[in-house]
């Protein structure tokens, strides 16, 4: 399904902004990540590709690095320049491909990220540079986003998000995005289940924060693309309620994220 980038680029940017249940603000070791799997399947015609990380730490609990237990010099390295500021570099194959640097604001929510490719690929030859600023209302939930890519093929194009719809409980359950507003995401809900999401990058608590409910189905209907087109999680826990994993299925794509804890 070719819009299952898409709906996970959305979920990273708008889903998991919102600000936490503040009785609800785990430890900053209760969900350390010892190592991240990921196994992807988006065609019968090609093998599924698989690729697992081990994670390290820095002296204050902070991810330091995602490093490919197959290559090596397959990696992402995070440094904490201040107390609002991390960045991000990643490598393939021992050369720099791209850096980013992200930004919180004062409730420790993302504010805003700047990143740029530094190496071109066959994959990835456009040369992107991204600039993002986050939004939120009063409560710290996500009102959307605003900024722009620019390529050396395409030039500038404008990416933003709006029109958030949350229900009582703080779940976003709809929200627009591309010309005109008129892509259209639609988010259905576990209501019965609370989550302490594993942390995989960046500061604890950026981003993350308490238990959430656990997203079950995301619906997309794209102007450009038609639609909709749906996304379903499955998940499954350990004795401590963490993550073990997460399967992602959308019109024959499969993902299927696997966690091992500290």
């Amino acid at each position: 399904m070719q819009k299952l980038p898409t709906l996970l680029l959305f979920f990273t940017s708008l889903l998991s902004l919102n600000a936490c249940k503040k009785d609800d603000t785990p430890s900053p070791n209760a969900n350390r990540v010892k190592t991240y799997t990921v196994w992807d399947s988006f065609s019968v015609f090609i093998p599924p590709t698989v690729v697992t990380y081990d994670l390290s730490y820095d002296a204050n609990g902070r991810v330091a690095s995602l490093i490919s237990t197959s290559s090596p010099g397959d990696r992402t390295e995070y440094s904490y320049p201040s107390a609002n500021h991390f960045s991000k570099d990643v490598f393939i194959s021992n050369v720099l491909f791209s850096h980013e640097d992200d930004f919180t604001n004062s409730n420790r929510l993302l504010d805003s990220v700047f990143q740029y490719q530094v190496t071109w690929t066959i994959e990835f030859n456009t040369y992107d540079t991204i600039v993002t600023k986050y939004l939120y209302d009063a409560s710290n939930k996500s009102t959307g986003y605003k900024g722009f890519r620019y390529s050396l093929v395409y030039g500038i194009k404008p990416q933003y998000a709006a029109n958030t719809v949350y229900n009582a409980d703080g779940d976003l359950l709809h929200a627009e995005s591309g010309p005109g507003f008129k892509d259209t995401f639609d988010y259905e809900y576990y209501t019965g289940l609370d989550y302490i999401p594993p942390i995989i990058s960046g500061l604890p608590g950026v981003s993350k924060g308490g238990k959430k409910h656990l997203v079950k189905r995301a619906i997309l209907n794209s102007f450009g693309g038609g639609g909709p087109g749906y996304i379903d999680h499955i998940y499954t826990f350990d004795s401590s309620n963490r993550i073990v994993s997460e399967k992602i299925v959308g019109s024959g794509d499969t993902e299927i994220i696997t966690y091992t804890y500290f």
